[in-house]
């Protein structure tokens, strides 16, 4: 069985892939910043200067461990929850209008400056 300092070790390895730990801007990086902007309708989250990684981090693992932190999950084996985690795609847990420019963008038919401009007021 899990227990959730388990669960939570997990979703920071996760972070640590997704978002990087370093300070160039990887392309899973511009991904997250995208989707994140998408998701919340603001291209705030696309400006490194405005936000910065640890921002994208504490945000992801909040994400993250909303939505895998219900009963079933917690009461699954170790092997269980890190298989899980591992195939978890934050780029999948949208809905269709979000996934359909995200995925315009994933394919290279938009650009970020494309994406700024559909998220500004």
């Amino acid at each position: 069985m899990a227990d959730k300092q388990f669960i939570a070790n997990k979703v920071l390895e996760k972070e640590r892939q997704v978002i990087g730990t370093t300070p160039d801007e990887n392309k899973d990086t511009v991904d997250f910043r995208v989707a994140v902007a998408l998701g919340n309708n603001s291209s705030y989250y696309l400006d490194s200067t405005k936000c910065s990684k640890s921002s994208l981090g504490n945000l992801y693992t909040s994400w993250l461990t909303t939505y895998i932190n219900s009963p079933a999950i917690i009461k699954s084996s170790n092997k269980m929850v890190t298989s899980f985690i591992n195939d978890y795609d934050f780029r999948d847990d949208v809905d269709d209008a979000f996934n359909e420019t995200f995925q315009k963008y994933l394919n290279g038919e938009m650009s970020i400056d494309d994406i700024k401009q559909t998220l500004m007021d």
